[in-house]
């Protein structure tokens, strides 16, 4: 056998350590490649924003069509097929509600506002004098359409009077604008996200990623303040539990579960390329990884599960227990209240400006 020249040895050993060292690191799950906010962006575009404004859409095109098939049949099948339709599609909506950022914003203020306005609806129906009412936001949206496929007794009372006119009409509009969204968020806005850096109009990735971090954070302040303490009174009697969201269609504890979905999917991704991942593996110019709180996010939303779980085991009826019991989410708030903060600590690790993503608009 020849004998290896000594720089042929070196070189040997320098493949064979390489290789050991690959195997080692790979038993540690440590990636050789390092995550990157073009990676995060990426990840966030394609398995989370498209996803499910995507899913919205298509979800509001079937609420709409099985309107139309109550609307001509009247009967008991056609509202319970509206009703299913309606709980898809409003989960859908509190599922992508993190990604509602930039101008998506504005849409998410008037089709999904809560409460409706129950009395006005129920009035303006009636009465063509007052018909002109139903143009107002708090009559509309998935809110509106809630009250008029749940409150009615059957379905003929269900497509009484001008009942059906307005459900089209809203249902239309969501369908419309739920569909333009998806389309200007695929011929355009998609690109400018996962090409944040060029200039157009994102200067450096963080100021995509600020974007979404705000959003995150702007709803579950707004879970924390309208959704949960608003209807408890702050956890105070008398309570208001006629303002819990999706209260009339018993499905509060699934659009609350819907809602922290969709925060987990913008803040932890697929578990390897969301930004949870980049807070443990990210150094900045001032701040430096912090694995350990990562770890504590990815723990963090296991508990809120676990409580929406123990929400849901014995009565879906969240207005009665509500009612009967101010604190009944109070440990839902807390456990909430804890997230929140620390995914303000993780804006902190990553350096990014939140206070600057909740006034960038993704436009030209």
């Amino acid at each position: 056998m020849r004998k290896m020249s000594p720089f042929k040895r070196m070189v040997h050993a320098a493949v064979i350590l390489a290789v050991c060292l690959t195997m080692v690191l790979g038993a540690l799950g440590v990636s050789e490649a390092k995550l990157t906010e073009p990676d995060v962006l990426a990840s966030l575009a394609d398995k989370g924003i498209t996803p499910n404004l995507s899913r919205v859409s298509q979800t509001a095109a079937d609420l709409h069509r099985a309107v139309e098939r109550l609307c001509q049949t009247r009967d008991t099948a056609g509202l319970e097929r509206a009703r299913a339709a309606w709980r898809s599609a409003h989960l859908a909506w509190c599922q992508a509600d993190p990604f509602m950022f930039g101008t998506a914003a504005k849409l998410e203020r008037e089709i999904g506002r809560w409460p409706a306005n129950g009395i006005v609806i129920d009035a303006a129906v009636k009465s063509s004098d007052l018909s002109h009412m139903l143009k107002n936001v708090d009559t509309r949206g998935y809110s509106g359409a809630e009250h008029l496929l749940f409150t009615p007794r059957d379905a003929a009372a269900a497509t009484a009077d001008k009942r059906c006119a307005h459900l089209l009409d809203i249902t239309g509009e969501i369908e419309q604008r739920t569909a333009q969204l998806l389309e200007e968020w695929q011929a355009d806005k998609a690109q400018k996200f996962k090409q944040a850096g060029n200039g157009k109009p994102f200067l450096v990735p963080g100021d995509a990623l600020s974007l979404i971090l705000a959003r995150v954070l702007n709803v579950t302040e707004v879970l924390l303040r309208d959704r949960i303490s608003v209807p408890s009174n702050f956890f105070k009697k008398p309570s208001r539990p006629d303002t819990l969201e999706a209260w009339e269609s018993l499905s509060t504890r699934d659009s609350f579960r819907a809602t922290v979905q969709g925060l987990r999917q913008a803040f932890v991704g697929d578990g390897s390329t969301g930004m949870a991942t980049l807070v443990a593996t990210k150094d900045g110019l001032y701040e430096s990884k912090d694995p350990g709180l990562a770890k504590e996010i990815k723990k963090q939303f296991r508990k809120i599960d676990t409580t929406l779980s123990k929400l849901g085991k014995k009565d879906l009826d969240l207005h009665a227990r509500v009612k009967k019991n101010p604190a009944t989410l109070k440990k839902l708030y807390n456990q909430l209240n804890t997230l929140q903060q620390q995914i303000v600590e993780a804006a902190l690790v990553l350096e990014l400006d939140v206070r600057s993503g909740l006034e960038v608009q993704l436009s030209e």
